[in-house]
């Protein structure tokens, strides 16, 4: 069994989305919200000590008079001793796939299929 993480602090931002060639990366000086916690905090008492095979979920609420179709969350962690945890970046999308307005893009059918001649085999039995 290990032992706890202890974090110290936690930054949670929402920022929009910049594009560079193809790819969509996260756009920070369009910060819509950051929410910083620090363990010291006495509304967050026991969220700051994860024992082992335990989880914790830390949140950013908050409330935006517009949002973008497309945002990222960014989650930074520092903990009691000298290892940097990852940091977390996860990408929202709020809007139809681009090219279908209004309704949901059909996705291409990736199921499995019997080889040839097993199917026709299959269902005469």
């Amino acid at each position: 069994m290990g032992r706890p993480i202890r974090v110290t602090e936690v930054s949670i931002s929402l920022t929009g989305v910049r594009q560079e060639g193809s790819l969509l990366l996260p756009d920070e000086n369009q910060k819509y919200a950051t929410r910083i916690m620090r363990s010291g905090d006495p509304a967050l008492k026991g969220v700051f000590q994860i024992e082992p095979g335990e989880r914790t979920i830390f949140t950013i609420r908050t409330k935006l008079p517009t949002l973008e179709d497309a945002v990222f969350v960014l989650c930074d962690f520092s903990v009691s001793y000298k290892r940097t945890p990852a940091s977390y970046r996860g990408f929202y999308v709020k809007s139809p796939p681009a090219g279908v307005p209004g309704r949901p893009q059909r996705l291409p059918d990736y199921s499995v299929r019997p080889p040839a001649g097993e199917e026709s085999a299959s269902r005469s039995s």
